[in-house]
């Protein structure tokens, strides 16, 4: 029975960390599922779970939300964005994602971030009074520093089951205590 939960547990982290597809916290659910999973889960396979693997996790998913919007900012400035085209980028990346929510199954958040990065800084690039082609150049840095930052996001995502299934299957538990 505790192979089964196990496996349960690993496909609701994985769709945690899916959930970042949509334009959502998945990182943040993968980890509210193991703070579950400590206090419900097997015995057997809970007391892996120290404070500091938590903290470990927690910090990886703070590293993983900063570091996409510096990605977006960066990549963003060196294809000639200014700083208030970037924000407009980041602004309109949000709203992208929050209008194209429903469409697509969900889906459209990713492509509404996406576009909604471009368009925002694209905007805010031609009100500043920027050439079209300087302000478009500027725009498309922050559309692919927002799909490189949520690609690296995701990754980290990755890495936070990847951490854990060693620390939630019961016989890595097992094999673990017994070396120990």
């Amino acid at each position: 029975m505790d192979y089964f939960l196990a496996v349960l547990f690993i496909i609701f982290m994985i769709a945690g960390v899916l959930l970042q597809i949509l334009n959502l916290p998945g990182n943040w659910a993968a980890i509210l599922f193991l703070v579950i999973w400590k206090f419900i889960g097997p015995a057997s396979t809970t007391h892996e779970l120290t404070l500091l693997f938590f903290a470990a996790i927690i910090a990886l998913a703070a590293a993983g939300e900063l570091l996409e919007w510096l990605i977006q900012l960066k990549v963003g400035k060196k294809l000639g964005s200014s700083t208030k085209g970037n924000i407009g980028g980041i602004i309109g990346s949000i709203i992208g994602a929050i209008v194209m929510l429903p469409l697509f199954f969900g889906f459209g958040a990713l492509l509404g971030a996406l576009l909604g990065a471009f368009a925002g800084c694209l905007l805010v690039e031609l009100i500043a009074g920027r050439p079209r082609k300087e302000a478009v150049k500027a725009a498309r840095g922050a559309f692919m520093g927002r799909g490189m930052g949520m690609g690296l996001k995701l990754g980290i995502g990755a890495s936070i089951v990847w951490l854990t299934i060693f620390r939630v299957w019961p016989s890595a538990v097992e094999t673990a205590t017994a070396v120990l």
